[in-house]
Formats: C-alpha cells, sequence, structure tokens
C-alpha cells in the first residue's frame, strides 16, 4: 500500500495481511477498531470502474442479512483507490481443499447445496434483485463450524487484458460467457444474465466437488456415470437439471432447486426400496417355506404386535419422563423406541421435544433436519402421518425460536402439503405467526380463519387469549407496538385465569417473550425486567430456563451484572444449562468488575460438568482478564492470561469449530494487549 493510503487506512484500520491478489483487486485482513472486529478491505482496481455504480451497489448490500453470506460494512473512495469491507469469513474455500485432494460426503454436499439454494434465493428475491455471477468453489468459504458462506457476491462485470472478471470457465454459464465475449469483441449485444445464470454455477460448482472434473467446454458432456456413482442417482439429476445448457431447461429459481434437492433423500430411499423388493421376493418365498413347513406364521405375527407393543410402552413411558423434567432420560428412552421402529415418526417427536423444551432450539432445528430425512413417508398410516406433521410443525417453531422466520414459514408450508390430513387449530395458529412475523400479515389472518374453521370442524373453538395473542403478533409486524402491547397483555391476563394445556402453556410464554421482544427494541429495560419477572412467576416451569435467560440478558443491559449472573447461574443449577449460560454469567462478572466469582465460576464448571478443556480454560482466561483490567496499566500483568489463552487455544484445535464465538473473545483480548 501507498503511504498516503496506509495514513488514512490506519485512522479506522489495522491493516494485518495481504491475502489474495487478482486482476479485480488486492484484498487485505484488517481488524476494524471502532467495531472491534476482524474485517476484508477490497481494494478495487478496474480502470473503467464506476465508484457511483459501486456505491449503489453496496447501499444495497449492506442491507443483506443471511446466514450464509457475509455482511458489508462500508464503501470508501480515497486517492489510492476504491475499497470495500465486508465481514472476515474464517475457515478456508473450497477450491483450497480440493486442491489437497480432499473428497466430501453426499451428505455434507446435499446439506452445502441447500444452504448454497438458500443463499441465492435471498438474493434473488431482494426489492432490488442481486445476482451474484461469479459461484465457484474459491468464492465459497467453509466455515470451522460446517456451514458455508457465500463470498464476492457483489461482483460487477469488466475485464482487463487477458482475463475476464466476474466469469469464470467451466462455472459460469453459456449465456454469461456469451455476453462477456461478445463485450470483449465490442458487440453491440447486451450484457444481461439473470438468475438462471447462478443456478447453472451452483450446479457447475456441485459437479466438480463430487467429480472432480470441470465442464471446461459446453459441448462437453456430463460424466453421469462417474456423478451417480458418487453421490446417487437422484443427487445427480439435480445437478444436471441445473446445468441444462438452456436456461428454460434448468430450476426457474433457487427455491425450485431447493425444493429438488430437499427431495433427494426420499427419491433415494425410493430408489433402495425398489431394489430391496426384488432381493426381498426372494427371502419372502423362504420364509413362506419355513413358515409352511414349522406352521409359525402366527408366530411372526405376534413378533410384530409385540414389537408395536414395546415400542408404544416406549413412547409413554419417555412421554411421563418429559412431564417430569427428566429430558436426558426421555431421549434415551426414545433411542430405544427408535432402534425398534425406526421408521415411525413420534419417537423422532418426542425426542426432539425434549429440546425445544430445554429452550435449546438450535439443537431441536438441527435434529429434526436430519430425522425427518429418517422417516419413510412413502408407507405411513394415518396415526404416523398425523406425528410426521407434527414433526414439521415443532421444526418451525424451533425456527421461529431462532428468529428464522422464512425457515420456519417453509416447515409449516410442508407441514400443510404434506398429506391429506389437516394441521390441527393449534399448528394453523402457530403457522399465522410465523407468517406474521415474515411480514406476511395478509396470509396470516388467512390462516387464522382456517386455525378457526379447523377448530369449528373438530367441535371445539380458538380461545380468546390465542387470537389475541396472534393479533399482537401481525400488529407487532405492521408497527403497531402500542396496540400490541395491549393484545398481549389482554392475551396474558386472559391465561392467568385458565387451567392450560401443555400447548397453551408455550403460549403463555411466548405472549410474555413477545412483551419482552418490543420493549426489548425500545431499550426499556426497566419494562423488560419486569415483564420477565413476571413471566417467572406465571409460566410453566418448563419454560423457566429461557426466561431467566432473558432476564438475565436484561439486567446486564441495565448494567445491573451481580443479578444478570445470577439469573444464569439458576439456570445452570436448576436446568443444567447449556455452556452459553456459563459463558454469560462469566461475561457479566467481568463486566462488572467480579474477577473472583469468574474464578469460582471455572471451578464449579469442572466440579459440575465434567472436564471440557476448552471451556475450562476460556473461563480461567476470562477471570483473569477481569482480574488485571482492575488493576492501573503500570501494575496490570498479563502473563498469566497468556497462559491460559495458549492453554484455551490448543484445547480448541481438538474440537475445530465448536468454540469459535468464544475464540474470537479470547483473541479480542489478546489483541488489545499486543
Amino acid at each position: 500500500m501507498s503511504d498516503w493510503m496506509t495514513d488514512e487506512i490506519l485512522r479506522t484500520y489495522d491493516v494485518l495481511e495481504q491475502i489474495g491478489e487478482g486482476s479485480g483487486g488486492i484484498v487485505y485482513k484488517a481488524y476494524h477498531r471502532r467495531l472491534q472486529k476482524m474485517v476484508v478491505l477490497k481494494k478495487i482496481i478496474d480502470p473503467n470502474y464506476s465508484a457511483e455504480r459501486n456505491r449503489q451497489e453496496v447501499d444495497i448490500l449492506k442491507n443483506i442479512n443471511h446466514s450464509y453470506l457475509p455482511h458489508v460494512l462500508d464503501f470508501f473512495q480515497t486517492p489510492d483507490g476504491v475499497y470495500t469491507v465486508m465481514d472476515f469469513i474464517p475457515g478456508r474455500s473450497f477450491q483450497e481443499y480440493m486442491k489437497e485432494g480432499a473428497r466430501f460426503a453426499k451428505e455434507d454436499l446435499l446439506k452445502w447445496a441447500m444452504q448454497m439454494c438458500s443463499a441465492l434465493h435471498y438474493l434473488h428475491t431482494r426489492r432490488i434483485p442481486v445476482i451474484h455471477g461469479d459461484i465457484k468453489p474459491s468464492n465459497i468459504m467453509l466455515k470451522p463450524d460446517g456451514d458455508i458462506c457465500l463470498i464476492d457476491f457483489n461482483i460487477s462485470f469488466y475485464f482487463n487484458r487477458d482475463t475476464v472478471l466476474g466469469c469464470s470457465r467451466g462455472y459460469s454459464s453459456p449465456e454469461q460467457l456469451w455476453a462477456v465475449s461478445s463485450m470483449r469483441k465490442r458487440q453491440d449485444a447486451p450484457f444481461v444474465i439473470d438468475n438462471k445464470a447462478d443456478i447453472y454455477s451452483v450446479g457447475a460448482t456441485l459437479y466438480y466437488l463430487a467429480t472432480g472434473s470441470v465442464r471446461k467446454d459446453h459441448t462437453q458432456p456430463l460424466d453421469m456415470g462417474k456423478l451417480s456413482a458418487r453421490i446417487g442417482r437422484p443427487f445427480a439429476q439435480v445437478i444436471a437439471k441445473a446445468m441444462d445448457l438452456d436456461p428454460a431447461g434448468r430450476y426457474q429459481t433457487a427455491y425450485e432447486m431447493y425444493q429438488a434437492l430437499k427431495r433427494v433423500p426420499e427419491m433415494s430411499r425410493r430408489v433402495l426400496k425398489q431394489k430391496r423388493r426384488i432381493s426381498r421376493k426372494t427371502v419372502l418365498a423362504a420364509v413362506c417355506a419355513v413358515v409352511i413347513l414349522c406352521a409359525g406364521a402366527a408366530a411372526v405375527m405376534m413378533y410384530q404386535d409385540h414389537k408395536s407393543e414395546r415400542y408404544n410402552d416406549k413412547i409413554r413411558t419417555a412421554k411421563e419422563q418429559i412431564e417430569s423434567g427428566d429430558y436426558k432420560k426421555a431421549r434415551d428412552t426414545c433411542e430405544e423406541a427408535i432402534s425398534l421402529m425406526d421408521d415411525e415418526a413420534e419417537g423422532y417427536y418426542w425426542k426432539d421435544y425434549t429440546y425445544f423444551v430445554q429452550g435449546d432450539f438450535e439443537r431441536c432445528s438441527d435434529e429434526l433436519e436430519d430425522d425427518i430425512d429418517r422417516v419413510d413417508k412413502t408407507s405411513l398410516s394415518e396415526d404416523s402421518q398425523r406425528s410426521f406433521i407434527d414433526l414439521y410443525c415443532l421444526q418451525g417453531k424451533a425456527y421461529l425460536e431462532q428468529d428464522k422466520t422464512e425457515a420456519a414459514v417453509a416447515a409449516f408450508a410442508e407441514a400443510e402439503d404434506y398429506s391429506e390430513i389437516q394441521m390441527n387449530a393449534e399448528q394453523y395458529q402457530d403457522y399465522a405467526v410465523a407468517l406474521a412475523r415474515n411480514g406476511e400479515t395478509k396470509k396470516a389472518r388467512k390462516k387464522i380463519t382456517k386455525a378457526k374453521r379447523t377448530a369449528e370442524e373438530n367441535n371445539g373453538s380458538i380461545p380468546e387469549y390465542a387470537l389475541s395473542y396472534t393479533e399482537g403478533e401481525i400488529l407487532m409486524k405492521d408497527h403497531k407496538e402500542s396496540k400490541a402491547l395491549d393484545s398481549f397483555r389482554g392475551a396474558a391476563d386472559r391465561m392467568r385465569e385458565e387451567k392450560l394445556s401443555q400447548e397453551d402453556q408455550y403460549l403463555q410464554y411466548r405472549t410474555y417473550i413477545s412483551m419482552y421482544d418490543i420493549y426489548h427494541g425500545r431499550k426499556d429495560w426497566n419494562a423488560c425486567i419486569s415483564v420477565m419477572e413476571e413471566a417467572e412467576k406465571e409460566v410453566d416451569p418448563t419454560w423457566e430456563a429461557p426466561v431467566r435467560r432473558n432476564l438475565g440478558e436484561a439486567f446486564f443491559q441495565n448494567r445491573e451484572y451481580t443479578a444478570s449472573a445470577q439469573q444464569y447461574r439458576l439456570v445452570t443449577e436448576k436446568n443444567n444449562g447449556s455452556w452459553s449460560d456459563w459463558r454469560s454469567a462469566a461475561r457479566a462478572y467481568h463486566d462488572g468488575g467480579y474477577p473472583q466469582e469468574i474464578f469460582e465460576l471455572a471451578q464449579e464448571y469442572e466440579e459440575t460438568s465434567g472436564w471440557d478443556e476448552f471451556a475450562y480454560w476460556f473461563l480461567m482466561a476470562y477471570a483473569e482478564m477481569a482480574s488485571q483490567n482492575l488493576k492501573s496499566n503500570g501494575y496490570a500483568d498479563y502473563t498469566m492470561y497468556r497462559q491460559y489463552y495458549n492453554n484455551a487455544m490448543t484445547a480448541a484445535q481438538k474440537v475445530p469449530g465448536r468454540y469459535q464465538k468464544e475464540q474470537e473473545v479470547l483473541n479480542e483480548f489478546y489483541y488489545n494487549i499486543r
């Protein structure tokens, strides 16, 4: 970098190293002092570059927020050049892994394919659609947590000399290559591509990751034999359709491709079942002969009946264990039931429900993603179909609790479309809430009408408090917060006078959380504390852990650090809380200036939760940092912090991706010391 640029940039950034360079620009890793986070600075060196146009692009991109896309933070221009600033994404690109000879499992490729489509669906459906235009292995990062991040999604199409930027042979669609070629030849041809060019590039990238081969020439046929052998014919067919040379023959939207990918496990099972039928005919003939000779048909039937009876006994026991709050035993019992009948949905439902009632919503949705694919959906009884609908609806609620509203709506839509059996009234109501939070308030009101009709068809009705709660959700999304609070308050007051079912106990919990969310948005921490303290007294003990977590957060924001830590400690003591509860308690003690309490927390964690090497050293480092921060600069000694830091980082290498956020905290401390 030039001396002038160094002076300008270093007012805000510490530029640590150059991490990439191409004909399109130079990429630096930097530390943003004000935001206190690692970022990527990209210097654009295109001579024909339009700063005004990119300013408009970045203004659009800065509003993008998606799990599999980096966040664009800033854009600025200096006499030295033009720069964009994005989140730094930890991990390595798929191109790096492939160069090292990596091979990926079919299940992982399928998950990453769906994540790519999810990101593209988000980009393509913005008010001003964003076309990525340069999807390839080097622009897809595999993060330490096992998920992808699609980078360089603000590519502008330009070229210099021999390299065409934003157009990659082997991955770009034929219409994209033609358009760029026309521009290079200065022909009077429009350079326009749409979302289907991105879909081709996703297919081409997956083809390379699965086979190690690139279709360099569009006349070259795909090696379907090799592709099918690696990932199975159903998955291979999805990739082939995405790579159709004619845009009209491809999936027309990223969501359409996403849906096709979701069906791959089911299609694979159907193929497997067809193969099994052939072998089963032979086996069945042999079994029949044995049965005839031994007159054992009755024994076979008795065995099946006995297995079904044992399965039902396990499910009943698991429900009792859930009611008593013994969630770990309930999960073990459900696993025993699943081992007896692994194609029945009910065992999976109650197993995953234990995570939901513990407030571990992310684990719940992750488990459901796998379990939904494990159930054979092709030959379910009516009761089993009902349980399968319950699985999708539970997944929808788990996504809602994580504010993943699009995913929640998709899960409820799957439940509604799954079979001719209708969802029940409560599930339609949950669907309405998901739609409301996703900004689809008109559709939400239609689902409420559907919920009322469904209840009436079953000789019932939806309670007034349930309708008030749902109306509050719709009003909140319509930015009528005061009216929404009135609806939530009315629902809470009515529920206090009722004997609530298990489903309505969850609704009561959600009512208080929604009031909390409004006050949280207003940064009215005293109101947050008040409504959560009321919830602590009123809601079922099942929901004590998430209520206390919100109470802990409200106390923390109100700078009542001891009270905040106490709430998280109560979760760890009463609810066998997760590691995040111990970490949050440590954060409160740290900001309150109570290092000794963090040291004691570390010892207690070791004794209560068993030996977790990283967690222990993280807490010790946190405590040491708090201790030294209380001293004046001349007396602070960070020797022990460095030792604890090194111990923690060594331990983190043994569980890659598990403690990414915690490592960032320790790195930030370490950077400040240095």
